[in-house]
């Protein structure tokens, strides 16, 4: 699951081709929604996209044995040093693919849990 840090991305994405499994996650900490989990389905051939706004990590997998291409608008460019990003796995999303044969780059695989990067805040005595 990836996000900006200092430069904060929207997107509009859409799956020209095959099929994905599309996962956000809220990570505005002063948001009602923070650490919830949006999910969606996007198939190529189908004109539907998906608007993600600022303040959202954000990943997918594909589906099905096609292959799938996926195409991006966003509205900052891309900063590989403000990249940051946690562990697919460590947040309830439905994932369809199993951790086991996941192909992940070696950078995806490293990511830190959600927990480690978004710890609970500690109650107020």
């Amino acid at each position: 699951m990836h996000w900006q840090e200092r430069h904060p991305q929207a997107k509009l994405l859409a799956c020209v081709s095959g099929e994905i499994h599309d996962v956000c996650v809220d990570i505005r900490r002063d948001s009602p929604d923070f650490g919830r989990v949006f999910e969606f389905s996007l198939r190529g051939g189908t004109g539907a996209s998906l608007a993600i706004p600022r303040g959202f990590a954000h990943g997918f997998e594909v589906v099905g044995d096609a292959p799938a291409t996926v195409l991006y608008f966003i509205d900052e460019p891309w900063h590989p040093d403000d990249e940051r990003g946690f562990l697919w796995t460590s947040v309830a999303a439905s994932w369809r693919v199993s951790p086991s044969v996941a192909v992940l780059s070696e950078k995806d695989r490293g990511f830190p849990a959600f927990r480690d990067v978004f710890p609970a805040p500690v109650a107020a005595r």
